[in-house]
């Protein structure tokens, strides 16, 4: 049932970045992903294996660009789990999501 699974698992994410927790203590995460990207062009340091291949992007020049050029877009407007692997997922069944766990990195983002 993989794909059912999938389906739970985007209904219960679609349903938490739609929250908006009035007082939750959360730090700006898109905020400290910019800072963090850029302390990291500055010493020259690149994990082009933390990159999707379809933004296509292979040096620290081209993705310190694109967030020059495109981070404009980005918003910190949803409420994000920020560690949303299965193992953090307590679901029912594959039909049934009942919880998250280990939200220590939860905000928004």
């Amino acid at each position: 049932q993989p794909e059912r699974l999938c389906q739970t698992l985007a209904q219960a994410l679609n349903k938490l970045h739609s929250l908006k927790p009035q007082s939750f203590p959360s730090e700006n995460h898109l905020k400290r992903y910019k800072e963090k990207a850029l302390k990291n062009y500055q010493k020259g340091t690149f994990y082009n294996k933390t990159l999707l291949p379809q933004f296509h992007i292979h040096s620290r020049e081209e993705a310190y660009q694109l967030i020059q050029e495109k981070g404009y877009i980005l918003k910190a407007d949803a409420f994000i789990h920020g560690d949303a692997c299965l193992p953090n997922f307590i679901l029912k069944d594959a039909s049934h999501f009942s919880c998250f766990i280990d939200l220590g990195l939860a905000g928004f983002s």
